[in-house]
């Protein structure tokens, strides 16, 4: 859940709460409305909840459902036909690139920060200043107080030493303290036998049993993280008065009712002399005086149907207000849409195949009704962008569309989806990089039988064998990790396990393994190996990406080549701090230390990599008389081989690209072609296993890669492959094994 999600959910149940007090303060026990603040406040600082079909949320659903809404992200199938209507034509099938500029979602978390850094230094300062106080505080060591804390221990279970001290900086008693509570009186309080110290010491003592002061403190730290719901700041003061009504019930429940009356005017006596709020404390007679006498003196014993609709209030309005509505996904999703120039329309369709209850459908059932719906020029072109998008692509293990589409959509409704490779790979967790062991895989999926396997099987076999195998390194010594026949017995040996687990007669697994161990010899050759190839410059900092970033302008995707070109070069030609040459050795090391959005990431290993590569051709030209080169950039793909080495397949190529008119093709359109060909190459290379990889020649994969490059070309940028730098090696020997 959103931040926004959780303040919303939690706001209702809040004010929902607040009402039913208003009315029935006084007629349920006070510690109803006690569970319902710790239960808001679990509500605000989870960011998950239960689907239940008792939500507020399933009953707003229903209705958004039966209303003809217009927005795609939330009804979609009742206009569907209009969505698809407004997807991009054949004509313009390469999927867009994020815009430029300050964002909003940055705004808003700027103003939050500041909002949170704020009251976080309010409470700071409040809690150091009463610890100050409160550290001038003498020990009292008065028989009558050890006599009575002896006759009230804490529960056996606490094992916490209560202290109790007086100081002349507080008027009215107060406790404070979590793992070692105090008991803190004033200096006007009369240390001797009697009922006024003895309902003093009894109310601190409660407030100490139920740790009222982490109630206290996880509110606070609720109110720092929800600052901008008003909510929030109404169930703080609620919270703190009813920690003192529910305080007060306990007290005269402990006392005998017919000490109510005493009880009161011990309150009143020290109301006149109260201390200022305390915010990480509680104190003996602090808020809505009033209220509280009135409370004490209603106190009763309570109806049975009292207790009955307390129990009822507890469990129904967390359950109508604090869980998620039941079949919800496409608005749970809708949240964690990533940062991409796609529009909530065209999001909006990809997000219609995920219908209610599709993991319970069989594969067979889930490919009909998704290629019913997609069964149109406009919505195939739409579904091709997104399978094609870097960022996406880069996401698909941190977020939940991108999964789905690589993970679900993607292999069960494409041409080839009987058989799927999934490859992945796994490194032990010691500090140091060069002390880690590495092991690859690729798992195949292939299915027997469309009708006897739902996608939820597909999914667990999938990521249930992905999740075995990462998991054989953990908790290896260095030893079993250099020992390289041990470590292959053992990945054999739960590979067979696993896919055992994993794999039915209509699902069958296999899994390729590469394994490559730690050992002294590597470990010196990584050490050597980084040696030679040591960085010319340092990595960049935050502040060399914010001075690249003043390019990322707003409208930077739709400026020409040729104006951006010369923004960059006029950039460089600036820039005196050496951004420009620790950020393209960033791009070189691929070893980054800022963290980036992806939309940034986007416009460094996109907009500036391949305009910088431009301008190094301009130059050159420039300063040789030479006409100016196309810029070439080389893709490694990942190797294939299976884990003994006796079969391998390696692939390297390069592409160019040529721009007819630089003062005609946007940024936008070179980065999508571009990007699109690498991401179709890779796409081409992940769909191959091992044994088709090795059975290909590499005039194939030239033939392969050069239809590829005209795929993606248009009439303002030519692709092209650089068939003398194509790199293609196979190697398999499993036949000559005995």
């Amino acid at each position: 859940m959103t931040l926004w999600q959780m303040s919303l959910s939690g706001g209702f149940l809040i004010l929902t709460a607040a009402v039913v007090r208003s009315f029935a303060l006084h007629q349920l026990p006070r510690k109803t409305f006690l569970i319902l603040w710790q239960i808001a406040i679990l509500r605000l600082l989870l960011p998950f909840s239960v689907p239940s079909v008792f939500s507020v949320w399933s009953l707003i659903g229903r209705a958004g459902r039966e209303a003809p809404a217009g927005n795609a992200l939330w009804g979609i199938s009742g206009q569907m036909a209009a969505v698809i209507s407004a997807a991009p034509s054949s004509d313009d099938m390469l999927p867009p690139i994020p815009s430029a500029g300050l964002q909003p979602p940055d705004l808003r978390l700027t103003l939050w920060a500041a909002g949170f850094g704020a009251l976080a230094l309010f409470f700071l300062f409040s809690w150091f200043r009463c610890r100050r106080e409160f550290a001038a505080s003498l020990p009292v060591t008065e028989e009558v107080i050890r006599t009575w804390l002896d006759a009230h221990p804490l529960p056996a279970w606490q094992r916490r030493r209560i202290q109790v001290r007086r100081s002349d900086r507080i008027r009215t008693p107060l406790a404070y303290g979590i793992f070692r509570p105090v008991i803190l009186l004033p200096k006007n309080v009369r240390l001797e036998k009697g009922p006024e110290l003895s309902f003093i010491l009894l109310h601190e003592l409660v407030h100490i049993r139920r740790y009222d002061a982490l109630t206290k403190l996880s509110a606070a730290l609720v109110l720092c993280i929800h600052w901008f719901n008003p909510a929030v700041y109404l169930m703080y003061l609620l919270l703190n008065q009813d920690l003192e009504l529910s305080c007060d019930e306990t007290v005269v429940r402990m006392s005998g009712e017919d000490k109510r009356s005493a009880y009161a005017l011990t309150l009143i006596a020290l109301e006149e002399t109260k201390n200022r709020p305390l915010f990480f404390g509680n104190s003996f007679c602090l808020n809505a005086m009033k209220e509280r006498i009135t409370s004490i003196m209603k106190i009763r014993n309570m109806p049975f149907t009292a207790l009955i609709i307390a129990a009822v209030l507890v469990i129904g309005i967390p359950c109508v207000f604090a869980t998620s509505a039941a079949g919800s996904r496409q608005t749970e999703t809708a949240a964690s849409i990533p940062d991409t120039a796609f529009s909530e329309e065209e999001y909006g369709q990809l997000l219609a195949l995920k219908f209610d209850g599709y993991e319970r459908m069989s594969i067979s059932e889930y490919q009909q009704k998704v290629w019913e719906m997609t069964d149109t020029p406009q919505y195939r072109t739409l579904l091709e962008c997104f399978s094609q998008n870097v960022q996406i692509q880069a996401l698909q293990d941190e977020n939940e569309i991108a999964a789905f589409l690589h993970y679900i959509l993607n292999p069960l409704t494409g041409d080839r989806w009987q058989r799927r490779d999934f490859a992945g790979c796994a490194v032990s967790d010691f500090p140091a990089p060069a002390e880690n062991a590495l092991l690859e895989y690729n798992l195949t999926l292939s299915v027997q039988d469309g009708q006897k396997v739902t996608v939820q099987q597909y999914d667990d076999a999938r990521a249930g064998m992905a999740e075995g195998l990462r998991a054989i390194l953990n908790d290896r010594t260095r030893e079993e990790l250099s020992d390289e026949r041990f470590m292959d017995g053992q990945i054999r040996q739960e590979t067979k396990r696993l896919i055992s687990r994993w794999s039915t007669d209509s699902l069958h697994i296999a899994v390729e393994t590469s394994y490559l161990p730690f050992t002294d010899e590597t470990s010196s050759l990584r050490g050597s190996r980084e040696e030679e190839e040591k960085r010319e410059y340092p990595r960049a900092t935050k502040a060399d990406y914010r001075a690249l970033f003043t390019l990322k302008t707003d409208d930077y995707p739709e400026l020409p080549i040729r104006d951006f070109n010369k923004n960059l070069l006029e950039w460089g030609n600036d820039d005196s701090q050496g951004s420009l040459d620790r950020i393209s050795c960033d791009l070189i090391y691929r070893d980054r230390q800022v963290e980036l959005t992806p939309e940034e990431q986007a416009f460094v290993e996109l907009s500036f990599r391949l305009s910088s590569m431009e301008n190094a051709k301009f130059v050159q030209s420039h300063y040789t008389g030479r006409p100016e080169e196309d810029p070439v950039i080389d893709l490694y793909l990942p190797p294939k081989q299976t884990a003994d080495g006796t079969a391998f397949c390696d692939l390297y190529c390069q592409f160019s690209w040529h721009i007819t008119d630089k003062s005609l093709l946007t940024v936008r359109r070179r980065d999508q072609a571009v990007s699109v060909l690498l991401t179709a190459v890779q796409n081409f290379w992940d769909s191959k296993s091992l044994d088709e990889a090795v059975g290909m020649t590499k005039e194939e994969v030239v033939s392969i890669l050069n239809g590829l490059a005209q795929t993606y070309s248009t009439d303002q940028i030519t692709l092209s492959t650089q068939e003398e730098y194509i790199g293609f090696e196979t190697m398999d020997e499993r036949g000559l094994r005995n």
